[in-house]
């Protein structure tokens, strides 16, 4: 983008401007770096969650395959109470994937693509009035 730096008639003016994007770049570079962990963090997390749900999936299957087939007693019913803790795992981890499955860490990439956007954007501002304060 084009920026108007020739609105900016004094060097005080442009360090004035510098001294507000140089803070928003600091502010975009720990963003960044936070987010880039961040996105690590939650692929990996992501990938293990996803394993951990296909196999609690596959758990449940198991089980309720004959359990219903099993005659009344102890062993159906502590087959019953693994099927409902089961049950309750596949659950809990199906709640949270949405805060910490591929959705959130597609969303979490998405931020960071566009934090470097921005950074790229006030770096070549930052640039711009660079040269308009060497021009004056």
């Amino acid at each position: 983008m084009a920026f108007s730096v020739n609105l900016l008639t004094t060097a005080a003016e442009c360090d004035e401007v510098l001294d507000d994007a140089r803070d928003d770049k600091r502010a975009l570079d720990r963003r960044i770096y936070n987010l880039e962990y961040t996105v690590e963090d939650s692929t990996d997390s992501s990938q293990e969650r996803t394993a951990a749900l296909a196999a609690a999936n596959l758990e449940v299957q198991n089980i309720a395959s004959f359990v219903d087939a099993l005659p009344d007693g102890d062993l159906k019913k502590r087959q019953q109470r693994a099927l409902r803790l089961a049950t309750d795992r596949r659950d809990s981890l199906a709640d949270t994937s949405t805060s910490a499955g591929p959705v959130a860490a597609l969303a979490r990439e998405l931020d960071l693509a566009q934090a470097q956007a921005e950074l790229v954007e006030v770096t070549a501002f930052i640039a711009a009035v660079e040269a308009r304060k060497a021009a004056l």
